[in-house]
């Protein structure tokens, strides 16, 4: 059993935008003391389910942050390039995340909208019983 305490010390961390992994190691819980625990309690299955979403808000807020770093020049005043790929991986990971996490408020938007009126429905049968088979 899990002290109240240390269960709210967790899903505060997890808020703050830090791993459940993290979280759960900072207060050495184990994964399955955890999980177990939150199964059984509808109530904290909530709360850890509010405070993950929290978590995925504060991460993408940290996107700015990522992208606004000053990146640290070389000995001859360049960029290094390494950085800026590791910082571009940082940012495609998490981009990445979101939008399975969150697909609808932070994934690709690909679907197509359609609105069919009753009169384009009524010229669309009528053109298909028109189609000749392709045996005749």
């Amino acid at each position: 059993m899990i002290p109240v305490e240390t269960i709210d010390s967790i899903l505060a961390q997890v808020t703050r935008g830090d791993s459940v992994s993290q979280s759960l190691r900072d207060h050495q819980v184990a994964w399955g003391t955890f999980w177990d625990a939150v199964g059984r309690s509808p109530a904290l299955g909530e709360r850890y389910t509010r405070a993950r979403a929290a978590q995925l808000e504060v991460n993408a807020s940290r996107l700015d942050e990522i992208c606004d770093e000053e990146p640290p020049l070389d000995d001859r005043g360049r960029i290094d390039s390494g950085w800026v790929s590791w910082q571009k991986n940082r940012i495609d990971t998490r981009k990445w995340l979101l939008s399975k996490l969150v697909p609808k408020k932070y994934g690709d938007r690909l679907g197509v909208e359609m609105d069919i009126t009753e009169d384009f429905a009524a010229k669309l049968q009528a053109a298909r019983l028109k189609v000749p088979a392709p045996d005749e």
